[in-house]
């Protein structure tokens, strides 16, 4: 178990600093040909991703890694209320996209976030796989999960970026890490929800 946990925490910084740097060497590249009216609109919807994120969680993945005996039904009902929930937020989002346009005062706005805000359902399609791995304390396979999906969304940033897309560019790469981390999620992870959905697990 010594073991195990020393790895875990190695893996985890990899992870962290893995991100970290990847996020910033790719924010270097993408200053030159992108302009900070773009950044500024990635950072202010981001918030938004964020937020969502940790609204739709609502705390039962840290429930599910403290249980002991965790079910199927335990883990499918969870998995369900996640994308029930995240449909829920992006549709709120999609229409209340106008008026954070309107109030950030920023042409455009509205359409990019309507795409952006798409990675929180992708997102949430992966959050029951990653709490698995967290509870089982299996953080080699996420750390890579983590860092090959952020370089994977990073290189076509960076791609389309040049290419003349603009605030585009910096859409493909909050979106194509959301669906590529969910795609790897669920390859490495390995479980599968089950037809189920019972209240008594999300009141236990």
């Amino acid at each position: 178990m010594k073991k195990k946990t020393l790895t875990a925490l190695i893996w985890s910084f990899v992870d962290k600093f893995g991100q970290q740097f990847l996020y910033f060497v790719t924010g270097i590249i993408l200053a030159i040909p992108l302009n900070p009216v773009d950044l500024g609109k990635m950072a202010l919807l981001a918030v938004f991703v964020a937020l969502s994120s940790i609204l739709i969680d609502s705390g039962f993945g840290s429930a599910l890694i403290r249980k002991k005996e965790a079910t199927d039904a335990d883990y499918s009902t969870i998995f369900y209320f996640n994308i029930g929930v995240s449909l829920i937020f992006y549709l709120i989002l999609f229409a209340l996209a106008p008026f954070i346009e309107s109030y950030s005062g920023v042409p455009g706005l509205a359409a990019v976030a309507r795409v952006s805000f798409l990675s929180i359902v992708f997102l949430a399609f992966g959050m029951i796989q990653q709490t698995r791995l967290i509870k089982y304390i299996q953080f080699t396979q996420l750390a890579r999960i983590n860092i090959i999906s952020l370089f994977c969304s990073s290189v076509f940033a960076v791609i389309t970026a040049f290419m003349g897309w603009g605030v585009w560019a910096l859409v493909i790469q909050s979106l194509g890490m959301a669906i590529v981390k969910s795609v790897l999620l669920w390859i490495y992870g390995r479980w599968r929800p089950k037809w189920i959905f019972r209240v008594a697990s999300m009141k236990e």
